[in-house]
C-alpha cells in the first residue's frame, strides 16, 4: 500500500513542522538527526481537544498504530496531578464502522475498552483537511458528504493509502 499524504489537505506541512501538534505514526522524511516528534504526542498535550484519526480502509498500520490506550493512561496521570486540564478531551474519528476490518473479536475488544474508559468515538468521520495556522481540521461525514470544521490542540492521524 502506498501512502497518500495528499488525501488530507494541509496535513503534511503541519506534520513536518517540528513544534506543531500534528502527528503521524512515523517520523517525517524531512527530519534529520535527533528530531523525533512522535513522543510529544503523548507528553506535550496540556489542554484542549485531542483527535485521533483513522482513515478509510485499507490503510497501513491497522491496530499496531492505535496508540490511544497509551495516550489515555498518560493523560489520566497528567490530569491527576494537574499537568493536563481536567476538561481536555480525546475524540477518535474513525472513517469506518470498525477498528479491525477482519477480526471481530479484536474489534469488539477495542470498542468495549474505549466505552469503558469513556472515550468518544465518531464513526464515519474522515479527516480531509488541516489548517495549521488556525489549528482547525475539516471532517467529512462519509455517509452524507457534509463537512464541518473543528478546533484542535493535538492531532494524530494514520496516513491514508
Amino acid at each position: 500500500m502506498l501512502e497518500n499524504i495528499d488525501a488530507i489537505k494541509g496535513f503534511e506541512n503541519a506534520w513536518a513542522h517540528p513544534e506543531h501538534p500534528v502527528y503521524a505514526p512515523k517520523d517525517h522524511s524531512s527530519w534529520k538527526g535527533d528530531l523525533h516528534k512522535y513522543p510529544k504526542y503523548h507528553y506535550n498535550f496540556c489542554s484542549g481537544d485531542a483527535y485521533f484519526c483513522i482513515p478509510p480502509y485499507p490503510f497501513r498500520g491497522e491496530v499496531e498504530t492505535y496508540n490511544f490506550f497509551v495516550s489515555l493512561d498518560i493523560w489520566s496521570l497528567f490530569k491527576s496531578h494537574g499537568k493536563l486540564h481536567p476538561n481536555s478531551t480525546l475524540t477518535i474519528l474513525n472513517a469506518n464502522d470498525k477498528f479491525v476490518q477482519y477480526n471481530d473479536a479484536a474489534d469488539q475488544f477495542i470498542k468495549k475498552e474505549l466505552e469503558r474508559k469513556g472515550v468518544r468515538v465518531e464513526y464515519g468521520k474522515n479527516l480531509t483537511q488541516v489548517n495549521q495556522e488556525k489549528f482547525e481540521i475539516t471532517v467529512q461525514d462519509v455517509r452524507t458528504g457534509k463537512t464541518e470544521s473543528r478546533d484542535y490542540n493535538n492531532l494524530y492521524s494514520i496516513i491514508p493509502t
